[in-house]
């Protein structure tokens, strides 16, 4: 069980490291309740997509499904998250 979840961290820690500066908490930290919410549920659902396409061995009807989901996740992302300094 302890490997599994160091293998878990590990993998969490490198797909987080794999995101965009953008993506950053920094950006949204102002926002309270959903909002703030919403923002994170983004930012983990991206991070997911990245775990999945460096692991490889994704189909290619699940690949365009990804694609798609991940360009409608940054475009609400930058519309309800992304607050520049």
């Amino acid at each position: 069980m302890l490997p599994r979840l160091t293998l878990i961290l590990l993998v969490s820690v490198s797909a987080l490291a794999e995101l965009p500066e953008k993506y950053s908490a920094v950006y949204y930290e102002q926002l309270q309740g959903k909002e703030k919410a919403r923002c994170d549920k983004y930012v983990t659902e991206l991070k997911v997509i990245d775990k999945r396409k460096s692991m490889g061995r994704v189909q290619p009807w699940d690949m365009e499904k990804m694609q798609a989901k991940q360009k409608k996740i940054e475009k609400d992302y930058d519309k309800y998250c992304l607050r520049l300094p």
